[in-house]
């Protein structure tokens, strides 16, 4: 099933603590590293396989959407949540950055 994702990260500090610079930074960031990413494996070995992300930078973070293939909308959004919670993670730079809860919006 050919499903759409949209996940946000949010800055340290939240909107207040924002920059624009800042924000298009991580967006190239979660970007360059989710184009490594072709298949994840989330809860009881389900496969989500990403086929296409945009990372858009806004005032609180970044809200990244991700076409994927996957069994369900919901499979594909906890794996990829696993994934950005990882990629982060792995980024010195996006040290503080979050991924935020479900259905958190900024």
């Amino acid at each position: 099933m050919h499903v759409m994702v949209q996940i946000d990260i949010e800055s340290p500090g939240g909107p207040a603590a924002g920059d624009e610079l800042r924000a298009r930074g991580a967006a190239q960031l979660l970007m360059a590293a989710l184009a490594t990413v072709s298949r994840i494996e989330g809860p009881g070995g389900v496969v989500v396989r990403p086929r296409a992300a945009r990372c858009v930078a806004h005032d609180g973070g970044v809200a990244v959407r991700v076409a994927a293939d996957a069994p369900s909308a919901d499979l594909a959004e906890t794996g990829l949540r696993l994934a950005l919670v990882q990629l982060v993670g792995e980024h010195a730079a996006l040290a503080g950055w979050r991924v935020a809860e479900r259905g958190a919006r900024p």
